[in-house]
């Protein structure tokens, strides 16, 4: 297996699963439309993303798809106001997933699942914005959305709550693993299904 020349099919490639992952990403993620549920959108993408991530994996054959992917997905919360540290967090996740998936040589079930629940903390970093540069954020939010749903948004997320946010971005990445196997293993026949 090739670990380091891309092609133009791998570009196209990324390209699809960055656009596909994105989008279920951008459904799953509007239960944010109510304040309370705001928290556990990266739990929820995580989950839902996993199916597409594994397909996803169908197409690697070497290092730095899974950066590219990450970076690419950083890259867009960046340009839709999520700020720059969703670009930086996507690098860094996106090298440290590809990594822990290389260990495996993409194929590998035990390393596709922390690579996963690493990866999946990329759409939680979208979360930074509210710790680091608060009183931007919610101003934006309020102009955007109203000034009661920013209030609230503001009540609901406090410092702890943040934990729970990159804890069940984790978790829900684990469990969007398991499904994307199960996925995976009815779309595909046994000779070609990812190794335990």
């Amino acid at each position: 297996m090739s670990k380091i020349k891309f092609t133009t099919k791998d570009a196209i490639q990324i390209g699809i699963y960055t656009a596909i992952y994105f989008v279920v990403s951008a459904v799953a993620g509007s239960i944010g439309y109510i304040p309370i549920l705001y928290p556990l959108a990266p739990f929820l993408i995580a989950v839902v993303g996993g199916p597409i991530f594994f397909f996803f994996l169908r197409k690697v054959n070497h290092f730095g798809m899974i950066t590219l992917l990450s970076t690419l997905c950083g890259a867009i919360l960046a340009l839709t106001g999520h700020g720059i540290y969703s670009l930086l967090a996507g690098v860094v996740i996106g090298l440290l997933a590809d990594y822990i998936c290389y260990k495996g040589d993409f194929r590998t079930f035990r390393t596709i699942l922390f690579s996963y629940a690493i990866f999946s903390l990329t759409m939680a970093s979208s979360f930074f914005p509210m710790l680091l540069a608060a009183d931007s954020f919610y101003k934006d939010i309020g102009s955007m959305m109203s000034e009661e749903y920013a209030s609230e948004l503001q009540t609901i997320m406090q410092d702890w709550v943040f934990i729970l946010v990159f804890v069940g971005a984790f978790v829900g990445g684990l469990i969007g693993a398991f499904l994307g196997r199960a996925v995976t293993r009815k779309r595909f026949s046994k000779g070609e299904a990812f190794k335990a």
